[in-house]
């Protein structure tokens, strides 16, 4: 979980610092591309042009868990649209998390949304989905699997 307040700091001591001199230097640690799922909320305008509302991303790893921690990042209120991942009563945007299993659930929440077509658009990269399992879209609101 990121957390801002005014007046923070970050300080780096120097036994934190990496000694060692790369060939090819890079500003962030480069990792294999995990599997994720990536969902972005589209507003519909009137002539049918559409334009990002919002969006979110999981990763899925052996490494990560299912529970809200530094990994995760809260999801901060947009003025208008929002959606997000909701787990443990958190909103987040991006969320690090275990491998799917049988029977997993994952929970979004929308909310500012105006009288207007939407569309979601759903994006798997990678993902290991256990044998016999069949993924769907609940709509809570209208009561509808898709």
């Amino acid at each position: 979980m990121v957390n801002f307040s005014p007046g923070c700091t970050v300080a780096i001591a120097e036994k934190d610092k990496d000694t060692v001199i790369y060939t090819q230097p890079y500003v962030f640690r480069p990792t294999a591309n995990p599997s994720s799922l990536r969902v972005s909320l589209y507003e519909i305008d009137t002539d049918g042009s559409k334009g990002v509302a919002d969006g979110n991303l999981i990763t899925f790893s052996e490494a990560s868990n299912t529970s809200v921690d530094n990994e995760d990042a809260i999801k901060v209120n947009n003025f208008q649209e929002n959606f997000a991942v909701l787990r443990d009563g958190n909103k987040i945007s991006i969320e690090r998390r275990n491998l799917l299993f049988v029977k997993d659930t994952i929970f979004y929440s929308m909310w500012n949304m105006k009288r207007k077509n939407y569309e979601l658009e759903i994006a798997a990269t990678d993902l290991n989905i256990p044998f016999g399992t069949s993924a769907f879209l609940e709509d809570s609101y209208r009561h509808q699997k898709h």
